[in-house]
């Protein structure tokens, strides 16, 4: 049963790091779309803040999948998902019903996402992680 727990610990991981690495990329490759989102959000000096958070997102979803520093890692990516939900998924100012289902499935998907890191930030990277391969001495679950 211990090594059914360590392989969904770090599955479960896995899962969760797909959409920021995958997000952070996609920054990159869509800069103008991106941009243009951010700016229309309000976002002040866009281009700076776009760069931090496709750095933010690839880093740190990498940081998941490998176990590196992986309490750090969920905690900086919950500190990012709490402005960029609100800002981003303000269902409560959406002019028609469309849009206002819309952003109220993703601010609930990155609710979700929130408390899968938030889980990750309590209970560590477990068994298959850098962490517990470099810190064997220390209790890294």
């Amino acid at each position: 049963m211990k090594s059914l727990c360590s392989i969904s610990m770090f599955l479960a991981r896995l899962c969760l790091a797909t959409i920021f690495i995958i997000a952070g990329i996609n920054k990159f490759f869509s800069w103008d779309a991106t941009l243009a989102y951010m700016t229309a959000h309000g976002v002040p000096m866009a281009p700076f803040f776009l760069v931090i958070a496709a750095l933010i997102e690839i880093f740190c979803g990498i940081c998941l999948v490998i176990g590196y520093q992986t309490r750090i890692a969920a905690g900086i990516l919950m500190l990012f998902l709490i402005p960029t939900t609100g800002i981003f998924h303000d269902f409560w100012n959406s002019p028609d019903a469309a849009t206002r289902e819309l952003q109220t499935i993703m601010f609930l998907k990155n609710l979700a996402i929130f408390g899968g890191l938030w889980y990750v930030l309590c209970c560590g990277s477990g068994k298959y992680s850098c962490d517990a391969a470099c810190c064997s001495h220390r209790n890294v679950e």
